[in-house]
Formats: C-alpha cells, sequence, structure tokens
C-alpha cells in the first residue's frame, strides 16, 4: 500500500517541471517508513512539519500577509512553521523505484479500461 501510494505521488508529480520538497502532514506524517519511500519513490526531498491543524495555521499565515504582519506567505511560513524531520532519496533505492514506477506506469494506463468499466457498474447500482 504504502508503495502504491507514492507511485500515485510520483505520477501527481510525473509532468511537474518544478522540482522541490514534498511536506507530509496529517496520518501519514506518522509513518518515517511511508515518508522514505515516498522520497526513494520521487527522489524528492520528504519534510514532516513540527504541529497540527495546518490548515488552519495556513489560513493564519495568509490572515497575516493580508493585514501586513508578513510581506508574503514565504516570509509567514518561515516564521511560523517548523520542520521536525526531513527524509533525503537514497540514492540505490531510486534506481529501483525508477525501474518499478515504469512498470507501474504502464499497467496504470493499460488498465485505463477496466477503470471505466468499474464506473460504469458503481453507476448503475448508485442511482
Amino acid at each position: 500500500m504504502y508503495e502504491g501510494i507514492a507511485f500515485s505521488i510520483k505520477d501527481c508529480l510525473y509532468t511537474a517541471r518544478e522540482s522541490g520538497k514534498i511536506y507530509l502532514t496529517g496520518g501519514g506524517s506518522k509513518s518515517k517508513l511511508w515518508a522514505q519511500i515516498i522520497a526513494d519513490c520521487t527522489g524528492r526531498d520528504v519534510v514532516l512539519s513540527e504541529g497540527s491543524e495546518f490548515g488552519a495555521k495556513g489560513a493564519a499565515i495568509l490572515a497575516g500577509v493580508c493585514v501586513g504582519v508578513y510581506g508574503d506567505i514565504d516570509a509567514g511560513a518561515a516564521r511560523a512553521c517548523r520542520i521536525r524531520q526531513e527524509f533525503k532519496p537514497e540514492p540505490a533505492h531510486v534506481l529501483v523505484y525508477d525501474a518499478l514506477y515504469e512498470l507501474y506506469r504502464e499497467m496504470r494506463i493499460n488498465n485505463t479500461d477496466l477503470w471505466h468499466r468499474r464506473e460504469a457498474i458503481v453507476k448503475k447500482f448508485s442511482a
């Protein structure tokens, strides 16, 4: 399951032109193993932030920007957010996950018709 979701994250980033860190919050951020798998699978650093209620924290930062407490979102985040732990991709693992990702992507694309058939069945019975 961990690897499947990590591949899904990599898939979402597939066409992203920018590189950068991945920030995890919520239940998934409680697993150090999963954070490392995501780092290895995507080839990006994964950051776990200190604290909780990140949606509220983000809203407070935006409010602070709007009323002039912070010059911009980055300044607000620098003041209000702290890193709990960071995971770096392990180069040997990245090589394995890159090869496995090609297989994952091919399977996902080749099974598109099956997903459409599933959707039709669900729609038929959920009227």
